[in-house]
């Protein structure tokens, strides 16, 4: 059944990772509220299910390629469903433990395959709307709705995230198993589109730094995401009140990746990718410094300040995340035959980026301070831009 480009590559996304950020937001808060556990341990839990999700997307992506992206979208579908599912049984710490771990797992599945779907058959222009579309969707739920949503409700019931977090990929395998929905194909050979505006080494050039770029924006992400809510419930936040804050991430993800379908003006120029880098970088390098020294891990007095200075820094961070996904996304796919292969490994290096964020902010945390997992994020992408800018220049180089 033909569907609507706009709202399909932009309603799946919202489900799919709403009912993520229902899921990584609640999880954990449950993990230290219920069970009592450490911060650091919460991060070594998280990291180890990001191991997971690294390793099956590499391959989850060539197998997309093989058996055919809707095929695999559904298998990652009823994971997901089956997954969520499971958190409902609230069995022991370690049965809990598991479930927080295999919860990537489906995710490994259904997104290198679903972003190949979208960028079957399509030109430049066309693949930049399809890639702006679907970062709005997964960008609001993952970091704006589905915070929002797992803070409010868990205030009310603690199922209730998870009861959510099912009924999502559920109903999204419901549509792609009975619907079938196909999009509308431009009938573009995208390689030869490709080289018609962009050289191939340039093209490459850009992909491999934005791969960079990618781990260093979601290291930032997962450091925001991970360990904010656990610091706020050291100042005395309600549940609510952290989705809330959390949320600020969300809106600037998805402000930016609004304005970059809008235009093109971005496509292969370094001054972008690095410029949004160097903001989030300086907002959590101030955030940590000035929290340091002002709030520290204090109690309720010390909240107003601590969400004044956290608001800004999650804003600029969710730019970052915006400028680095949006570039690391569309580069993979235009002009690239193999795409479910080139997802899988965007997908890959989405998992390095929560798994240096994991491990590393739970030792910082552990043995620095709560708040210096921010600032040496900011250092690491601070290094990861010098990186990038040498990559470009290495690789653009007339040869002779």
């Amino acid at each position: 059944m033909r569907f609507r480009t706009g709202p399909t590559c932009f309603l799946i996304p919202l489900a799919i990772d709403t009912c993520g950020g229902l899921t990584s937001i609640a999880a954990p808060l449950v993990l230290k509220s219920h069970y009592g556990l450490l911060d650091s341990q919460i991060g070594l839990i998280l990291g180890t299910g990001t191991i997971l999700y690294v390793v099956t997307c590499f391959f989850g992506g060539r197998l997309a390629d093989r058996a055919g992206y809707e095929t695999i979208i559904k298998v990652g579908l009823a994971i997901l469903t089956l997954n969520a599912l499971s958190f409902l049984l609230w069995g022991p710490l370690p049965y809990y433990i598991v479930c927080t771990i295999f919860f990537p797992f489906g995710h490994a599945f259904f997104w290198p395959a679903f972003q190949a779907w979208i960028g079957r058959d399509v030109d430049r222009l066309e693949m930049a709307r399809r890639i702006g579309i679907f970062s709005v969707g997964w960008s609001l739920g993952l970091s704006a709705v589905g915070p929002f949503v797992a803070g409010w409700t868990l205030e009310i019931d603690r199922n209730l995230p998870f009861i959510l977090a099912t009924i999502l990929p559920f109903a999204v395998l419901i549509v792609f198993h009975f619907a079938r929905p196909e999009l509308l194909r431009h009938e573009v050979h995208a390689t030869g589109q490709a080289d018609e505006f962009v050289p191939q080494e340039r093209r490459r050039a850009f992909l491999y730094a934005a791969r960079v770029g990618i781990v260093s924006a979601v290291v930032a992400m997962a450091v925001v995401r991970t360990y904010f809510p656990l610091i706020g419930l050291d100042w005395e936040l309600s549940t609510g009140s952290i989705g809330a804050i959390v949320t600020v991430l969300g809106l600037g993800q998805s402000g930016i990746f609004l304005l970059l379908t809008l235009t093109q003006r971005w496509h292969y120029r370094l001054a972008y990718l690095l410029s949004a880098q160097v903001l989030g970088a300086m907002g959590l390098i101030f955030f940590s410094s000035l929290g340091y020294f002002l709030v520290g891990t204090g109690g309720e007095a010390d909240a107003t300040i601590g969400v004044l200075l956290a608001v800004p820094a999650l804003f600029c961070a969710g730019i970052m995340s915006g400028v680095c996904y949006f570039s690391s996304a569309f580069y993979a796919l235009f002009g690239e035959e193999s795409k479910g292969k080139n997802s899988g490994i965007h997908e890959s290096l989405i998992g390095v980026g929560y798994g240096i964020a994991q491990y590393g902010g739970g030792a910082a945390v552990r043995y620095i301070h709560k708040l210096s997992p921010y600032f040496l994020c900011g250092l690491l992408i601070l290094g990861f831009i010098v990186w990038q800018e040498r990559i470009i220049r290495a690789r653009e180089k007339p040869r002779k």
